[in-house]
C-alpha cells in the first residue's frame, strides 16, 4: 500500500498509525517530543459522546466576557497584538449561533455513533490500556443549573441517546457519598466512558512497534519534497525521509506543520491544566463533571485527576 508518515505522536496520531498499520499500511510516526506527552498525558480522559459539542455555542460570547473579567474563570484569553488571532476570534464569535451549533452537534453525533465500537475494538486488538464504563455525574449548586445543562444534553436524544433523569441532593449523595449539602442536584448518564490517557498512549505505543511501525522521538517536520506535485519525502530535523502519504495530527502545532507544506490550516491553540493526585485517601467512584466550576475530576485505578480552565495564549 506505501508508506504514511504521520506527524504527531499524540493519542490521535497513535490511533491513525495503529488503524493505518491494522490495514496493511507501512507506518512512521515522528515526534517533536515524545509519545503520548503534553495533552495526551494531563486530559480528563473522558469518552463521552453526549456531551462532545461544538465549543462555539449560543451564548458563549456574553458568557465568556463575563468570564474574562473573574480571575477564576475556567476561560483566559492572553491579549495580544495578533492579526491571525483576531481574525480566528473573529471567526469563532460568528459560529456561536444556533445553526451553525446545530450542525455541528448533527455531525458529531453521526461521527460518535462509532465510539465505543472502536473502544471496544482496540480491546479486541490486544490495545492494553485502563478504561472504566461508570459513566459521567453531572452536579450542580443549584437546580436551575442542573436543568439548563440536563437540556444540553437532551439535544441528543433523536440520535439514540437517553434523556438523563435529574436526581435531587438526596439521590446524587447516594451515588457520591462524600458529596456536601452544597449540592442541589444532578444527572447521570450511565452509558459514557474514561480512560487513563497514559496508558492508552502507552498501549498504542506498544501494539504498535509490536505489529512493526515505527516511532522516532526527537523529530521536527520543517517542510515537503514534491515531485510532479505530489509529496515524495518530509523534511526534518534529522534529513528527508521518504514518504507516500502525509498525516498531520500534532494537537495545537497542526497549524504551524500544515504551513511548512504550503497551505494554511486555522487552528488556534488551547491550553488547560490539570491536577493528579496518585493514591488518594479519598476518591469519587465515577467520573464528575462540576458545572458552575467547568471542573472534571477522574478517578482512575491508583489515582485522580482534577482539570478544568482554557486558555488561549498561543503557541510558545
Amino acid at each position: 500500500m506505501g508508506r504514511t508518515v504521520v506527524v504527531g505522536a499524540g493519542i490521535i496520531g497513535l490511533a491513525c498509525a495503529w488503524e493505518l498499520t491494522k490495514r496493511g499500511e507501512e507506518v512512521l510516526v515522528l515526534d517533536r517530543g515524545e509519545p503520548g506527552a503534553a495533552c495526551s498525558a494531563g486530559n480528563a480522559g473522558w469518552i463521552v459522546p453526549s456531551i462532545s459539542t461544538p465549543l462555539p455555542a449560543p451564548g458563549l460570547v456574553g458568557d465568556s466576557v463575563r468570564w474574562m473579567l473573574k480571575r477564576d474563570s475556567p476561560l483566559y484569553i492572553k491579549p495580544r497584538l495578533d492579526p491571525r488571532f483576531a481574525g480566528w476570534m473573529t471567526a469563532f464569535w460568528r459560529n456561536c449561533r444556533t445553526d451553525t451549533y446545530n450542525r455541528g452537534v448533527e455531525a458529531l453525533a453521526a461521527l460518535n455513533q462509532r465510539t465505543m465500537p472502536l473502544f471496544d475494538q482496540w480491546k479486541v486488538d490486544g490495545v492494553e490500556f485502563e478504561m472504566h464504563h461508570s459513566g459521567l455525574l453531572f452536579l450542580g449548586l443549584s437546580r436551575e443549573t442542573v436543568e439548563h445543562a440536563a437540556g444540553e444534553v437532551e439535544r441528543l436524544e433523536r440520535f439514540g441517546y437517553r434523556r438523563p433523569s435529574i436526581l435531587d441532593g438526596n439521590a446524587v449523595r447516594d451515588l457520591e457519598p462524600g458529596l456536601t449539602e452544597h449540592v442541589a442536584g444532578g444527572f447521570l448518564i450511565e452509558d459514557e466512558r474514561h480512560v487513563r490517557p497514559e496508558s492508552l498512549s502507552a498501549g498504542l505505543v506498544q501494539r504498535l512497534t509490536d505489529s512493526g511501525g515505527e516511532i522516532r522521538s526527537g523529530v521536527e517536520v520543517t517542510g515537503a519534497n514534491r515531485r510532479n506535485g505530489h509529496v515524495h519525502a518530509v523534511s526534518t530535523s534529522n534529513g528527508s525521509i521518504a514518504a507516500d502519504r502525509v498525516l498531520i495530527a500534532a494537537g495545537a502545532w497542526s497549524g504551524r506543520v500544515a504551513g511548512r507544506f504550503g497551505f494554511e490550516l486555522p487552528i488556534e491553540a488551547g491550553k488547560g491544566y490539570s491536577v493528579t493526585i496518585e493514591h488518594p485517601r479519598r476518591t469519587v467512584r465515577r467520573p464528575l463533571d462540576l458545572i458552575e466550576a467547568r471542573l472534571a475530576v477522574t478517578p482512575f485505578r491508583d489515582g485522580l485527576r482534577l482539570a478544568g480552565t482554557m486558555e488561549l495564549s498561543g503557541l510558545n
